[in-house]
């Protein structure tokens, strides 16, 4: 006699023990804080189902201050921040300022986070317009705000679970050089990943489809004609118009050229040099020396598997060091092409026609 029902906290893939309603016309769903279902009158059907949209717990701002600030005199060795959950425009402004300031003092990271993904009731037009103005006047050189969602293959359980597309992003990150891109066609499609339903129907927003994302400066995914499987469009840096980090591999090249060079040099300090009596300045020798100590190490970082074209260090020789206690030096990097188009004409050709 009554209703009875079953829940499920997981979209129906695990179900909970039959239980009674009884005479009640509203069911609180057991460890899920208020989510309560409230039925009004009528009849029910053997079979009814009964579902409602949920947001997962997130962190708030002062987590992210607070996390960050532990990081920053943690003793943990580490290149990348991914932040789980959804990011808005001043989490990606925290996000920019916590690495400026690393970078002020010696430490160089980047990092990805992800934007929130499209609702039940919006189109992917009405997403993109909305993250778009959300993120017009957000600007980084240190990271990239990663849109959308994907349909990602658990390890574990081998179910598919909507997930950010940063986490598969992250992992591509993780298993390339410094200078490669991940956006490469020849590293294979992201694994476990899927944008589409079983039938083949977009179900979560494809660059290829429905393009915008990448141009407003967001990291997507997207199918590509003629290959199976998601592949990333491009590791897009929120980077202002003319920057030089449009790409994630120029900061990670960048990142590691500044580590080299620091702890290079930092072997240097308070090492005694030779000056010229007539000048003041650095002996030409001694100049020479370290030139040759720094250049070798980035070549050796940057140039192994190269991820630049070239790398040069060149130490001032007219530093008033006597004075100052100071030399001064230059870096300049010539970084890798990536070539995000071709173009190529295509014609018939009769051999039996010749010009005059």
């Amino acid at each position: 006699a009554g209703i009875t029902l079953q829940y499920s906290l997981d979209g129906g893939r695990t179900m909970s023990p039959v239980t009674a309603l009884g005479t009640a016309n509203t069911f609180a769903i057991p460890n899920s804080g208020s989510t309560t279902f409230k039925f009004a009158a009528g009849t029910a059907v053997a079979g009814d189902v009964v579902t409602c949209p949920t947001t997962a717990p997130a962190w708030g701002s002062s987590d992210l201050t607070t996390t960050l600030g532990a990081l920053a005199v943690g003793t943990q060795s580490f290149d990348t921040i991914v932040l789980v959950g959804t990011a808005s425009a001043a989490d990606l402004a925290t996000l920019d300022t916590w690495c400026a300031s690393r970078f002020a003092a010696g430490k160089f990271y980047d990092f990805v986070c992800n934007n929130v993904g499209p609702t039940s009731s919006q189109t992917d037009a009405q997403w993109q317009t909305a993250q778009q103005a959300a993120f017009a006047s957000s600007s980084t050189t240190f990271g990239e705000c990663v849109a959308g969602y994907s349909l990602t293959r658990s390890s574990i359980s081998a179910r598919r679970y909507r997930r950010p597309d940063s986490w598969a992003l992250a992992a591509r990150y993780s298993k390339i050089y410094l200078g490669q891109d991940a956006a490469e066609i020849d590293l294979g499609p992201l694994p476990g990943v899927q944008l589409s339903d079983d039938n083949g129907n977009p179900k979560e927003h494809d660059e290829a489809i429905y393009p915008g994302m990448d141009a407003a400066r967001f990291a997507t995914l997207r199918t590509v004609t003629g290959y199976q499987g998601v592949y990333p469009t491009n590791p897009r840096m929120m980077a202002p118009a003319g920057s030089d980090f449009i790409y994630r591999q120029f900061r990670r090249v960048m990142n590691v050229a500044c580590a080299v060079t620091l702890q290079t040099l930092t072997r240097r300090l308070s090492k005694a040099i030779r000056v010229n009596p007539k000048t003041g300045f650095i002996r030409e020798e001694d100049a020479r020396d370290i030139e040759v100590l720094v250049n070798s190490a980035l070549r050796t970082a940057l140039m192994s598997k190269p991820s630049v074209s070239s790398v040069q260090f060149v130490l001032s020789r007219t530093d008033n060091v006597l004075s100052t206690f100071s030399l001064t030096g230059d870096v300049r990097l010539v970084p890798l092409g990536y070539p995000k188009q071709l173009n190529v004409t295509m014609a018939f050709n009769n051999p039996a026609i010749r010009t005059a």
